[in-house]
């Protein structure tokens, strides 16, 4: 395996994430930054930095880069993608140049060689999961995860601030421990984890799986569940926390099964369900109460799907329908022609 040749992550790192040698002839400019820690291993370096309010144009890089944000608004964009991260968040920025914007940041940056992280890949999806990715992982794009985008997420959060707070630790107090503990293997996995959520949403299913005996049975359980609850508000963070699933596992399967998005199979099934209570409605029911009990907060909105679906508004239906409605029998009953 190549590593970074340490003499160059020595006289460069502070490149990291911020081009500083263009500061250099500022020297008002370049005290303001300041190293916090640096941890080094010859394939990754650990460094902890904090700077004022920033734009920067980042040069093409030897290295890949995963940077938590301890303090601080940052604005990363490449290829004409933008990733904004703030306090709490952590991002992945790939090799190529890029723009830097940030107010004042306190961050800590972990440089790796790729190659480090495509041990990390390849050892999981070749001997574990035997992905079909394997070997083709694609470390060419940024990304960005947040405690709010869901449980998983913020698991992994939790566990890579732990992580470098054990290695500022170790870097003060026990620096040869870090090596027999493994951290250094251990910020590659998250490393890799942030940079291709496939690899991630494999090891979800693969859990789900062992736990359930299969992604069919786990989808069967979870469309019985939304049938139950559909009055209920249902949405991609309710339904990761009862699966166990991430959201973009979700999606997928339920392409795969149903040809449609969540959401679009949702809607399809609550405006079923309505179509069904306004046929069989009784006298005193309403429109806006049916929809409620399908689970929709928007009159307005029920009866613009309603009438998109089934071409008839709901209204019209309804009135149709109590028209037959017979209180002796507490049902509707067809007209008889005479």
């Amino acid at each position: 395996m190549h590593c970074f040749e340490k003499q160059l992550l020595n006289s460069e790192i502070y490149d990291t994430p911020l081009p500083l040698s263009s500061a250099r002839d500022d020297s008002a400019l370049l005290a303001s930054f300041s190293g916090l820690f640096h941890a080094a291993w010859p394939c990754m370096h650990v460094v902890a930095l904090e700077g004022p309010p920033t734009i920067a144009q980042l040069k093409k890089r030897p290295w890949l880069s995963l940077i938590y944000v301890y303090a601080g608004e940052i604005t990363f964009s490449q290829h004409n993608s933008n990733v904004f991260c703030s306090a709490g968040d952590c991002f992945f920025i790939p090799q190529g140049s890029a723009l830097w914007e940030s107010s004042g940041y306190n961050i800590v940056n972990v440089s790796l060689a790729p190659e480090k992280v495509l041990v990390s890949l390849n050892s999981i999806s070749a001997g574990e999961l035997a992905s079909e990715n394997a070997g083709k992982w694609d470390l060419s794009k940024p990304s960005c995860i947040r405690s709010t985008n869901g449980n998983v997420e913020a698991s992994m959060l939790s566990t890579l601030h732990h992580l470098l707070a054990i290695t500022n630790e170790l870097t003060i107090n026990h620096p040869n421990l870090q090596t027999h503990l493994g951290i250094e293997n251990q910020l590659s996995f998250l490393t890799a984890l942030v940079a291709c959520p496939e690899l991630n949403d494999a090891l979800l299913s693969e859990k789900k799986v062992a736990r359930t005996g299969g992604t069919a049975e786990a989808i069967n359980d979870l469309v019985k569940y939304m049938l139950s609850h559909l009055s209920e508000p249902l949405n991609l963070a309710i339904l990761e926390q009862y699966s166990h699933y991430s959201r973009r596992s979700l999606q997928y399967a339920f392409r795969q099964r149903f040809g449609c998005t969540i959401t679009q199979w949702i809607r399809a099934e609550r405006l079923d369900l309505a179509f069904q209570k306004l046929k069989t409605a009784r006298l005193g029911d309403s429109v806006a109460s049916i929809a409620r009990s399908c689970g929709y907060r928007s009159f307005s909105l029920f009866s613009i799907e309603f009438q998109n679906r089934f071409h008839i508004k709901p209204s019209v239906m309804l009135r149709k329908h109590q028209t037959n409605y017979d209180p002796a029998r507490g049902t509707n009953v067809a007209k008889v022609i005479t």
